[in-house]
């Protein structure tokens, strides 16, 4: 049940994004280096997050966004999500991030072959937001479906995504710096052994939630919020030449010795410096990585 394929984004004009700023507490505009800069450094970042997968025998295929009218178009993650014999194209919050899917779909058909897939396509459902696997965090071994409801994760979009996949949703909600948290994936992260959870931000359901993780006999291992600002929650379990758990350098860094520990245990953990991009972006290691079940 572990992805051993990725799909991944190589950005042509990756730069802060302000239409997703407004509910992305994890966007800095830092305007001490040029926007030709931040492109560059946020490159070459892309290709050392390649190189390191690739390194740990992860299949790591590359799409190229074209254009500059996409800047967070390396966040494939968000705009579809892969199943065995199935593809989910996602109904995006942001104007700009709507212009993605149309913009790869060719590159992507060639890869996966849509003919000989199950398309579910939620832009034109009327179900609200989904975004992706930063709105919904799975357990496909237990078939669980965890999701922090937001305007990039509402309701009746998550329960109908959970129908359609056979998943037990499981809804929460959470807040950090006076803001909703916008992704799930910001503050939980699911591997088959163990869970990474940020349950003091969580504000609604937070019992049941982690009754649920408890229940899957995974080693919860709890995080604080100043650790989610460092995106320790914003990691991904992959299948190389063995278990791995992707994550930044930073939070790698931010990580206690013990949580570390509780982590190695079963995975090898691969870290990459990601700065850039998490700070213009708001995003990490996790959201860069969109798994390839096909």
């Amino acid at each position: 049940m572990i992805a051993r394929k990725v799909i991944m984004v190589r950005p042509s004009a990756f730069r802060f994004n302000i239409e997703t700023a407004a509910d992305n507490a994890y966007q800095i505009n830092d305007a001490t280096l040029s926007a030709e800069a931040v492109q560059e450094m946020a490159e070459a970042e892309f290709l050392s997050v390649v190189r390191a997968l690739k390194s740990a025998g992860v299949q790591v295929d590359v799409l190229h966004d074209k254009g500059d009218d996409t800047p967070d178009s390396i966040f494939p993650n968000n705009i579809f999500v892969t199943f065995e014999g199935k593809l989910f194209i996602a109904p995006m919050y942001s104007e700009n991030r709507q212009r993605e899917f149309p913009k790869l779909k060719d590159q992507l058909d060639a890869l996966l072959n849509f003919s000989s897939l199950e398309v579910t396509d939620f832009r034109d459902k009327n179900l609200g937001v989904l975004e992706g696997t930063g709105s919904v965090v799975l357990d496909r071994k237990e078939n669980i479906a965890y999701a922090c409801l937001s305007k990039r994760c509402e309701e009746a979009a998550f329960l109908a995504f959970c129908d359609t996949y056979g998943f037990a949703p499981l809804p929460f909600k959470a807040r950090q710096h006076d803001a909703d948290v916008y992704h799930t994936n910001v503050i939980l992260s699911v591997a088959e052994d163990f869970a990474v959870v940020a349950s003091e931000l969580v504000t609604e359901n937070k019992e049941a939630l982690m009754e649920r993780l408890r229940a899957t006999k995974k080693t919860v291992i709890e995080v604080t919020g100043e650790q989610i600002d460092h995106f320790c929650g914003n990691c991904l379990e992959l299948m190389g030449d063995e278990k791995l758990y992707l994550m930044s350098e930073e939070a790698y860094a931010n990580f206690t010795k013990e949580q570390i520990a509780k982590i190695e245990a079963t995975h090898k953990i691969v870290h990459v410096p990601m700065d850039v991009i998490s700070t213009y972006g708001g995003g990490s290691m996790r959201c860069i990585l969109a798994e390839n079940y096909g």
